[in-house]
């Protein structure tokens, strides 16, 4: 959901709410994620048993998480100024919807939907996470600059891969490869949810990828695969 890159070009596109999105993103998208997260790793805690020992794996997570000099992670930030660097761009997009409802006149609503745009919230929370994140933890303006400078590698990689996905969805588009598809659906009766997922398996993209840590193996017996079944 908004902001992030993709969903935010679709707002564009489809001249659609961002506030709207992100409220209808969080209905769904929330008991979703319990779903699928904590409750479903409750349950399946019960299958799913790791080869190495959990002392093994203590050992594991805690190597990676070592604070090291000059990483930053000796002088981390506080839960409170990650949670508000985090939230500010969703927050900031929903108070312009929830203007639009009041639907107030003057120089107050033109703040607020200026603020509200996605493009300026970023830039709002980009600010803000240099100084609640950086300057506040005893960040010189030299550090700052070469931690916004280093981002920009990553930053251009997702730029590359949505404009080369918008540039590829045109050549569909002009070939007439989308009416085919549509066509073939169709005449098929295949639900256009299904042909949404079976496209994103088949391609298989995703702009960002998280790093997990290197655990030991886990033992995929016949309990754990029933797990990942359900």
């Amino acid at each position: 959901m908004p902001p992030h890159p993709a969903p935010t070009l679709a707002v564009e596109i489809f001249h659609a709410d961002p506030g709207k999105t992100i409220l209808l993103a969080i209905i769904v998208g929330l008991p979703t994620g319990l779903c699928a997260g904590p409750i479903f790793a409750t349950l399946a805690q019960a299958w799913l048993h790791p080869a190495g020992s959990p002392v093994n794996i203590q050992a594991a997570v805690a190597t990676r998480s070592e604070p090291t000099v000059g990483s930053g992670k000796e002088n981390p930030p506080d839960l409170a100024s990650v949670l508000a660097t985090i939230l500010l761009p969703p927050v900031l997009m929903l108070g312009r919807s929830v203007v639009d409802l009041a639907k107030p006149a003057g120089p107050i609503k033109q703040a607020i939907d200026f603020v509200g745009d996605p493009i300026t919230a970023l830039l709002i929370a980009l600010f803000f996470a240099i100084g609640a994140l950086g300057f506040r933890r005893g960040w010189s303006a030299g550090k700052a600059l070469e931690v916004v400078g280093n981002s920009l590698a990553p930053i251009a990689a997702v730029v590359f891969i949505v404009g080369a996905g918008g540039g590829f969805k045109q050549m569909l588009i002009a070939a007439k490869i989308s009416d085919l598809v549509g066509v073939w659906a169709t005449h098929a009766n295949i639900s256009p949810l299904l042909l949404g997922w079976a496209s994103l398996l088949w391609s298989g993209s995703q702009p960002v990828r998280p790093r997990w840590p290197r655990l030991p193996p886990l033992d995929w017996s016949r309990k754990s695969w029933s797990a990942i079944l359900a």
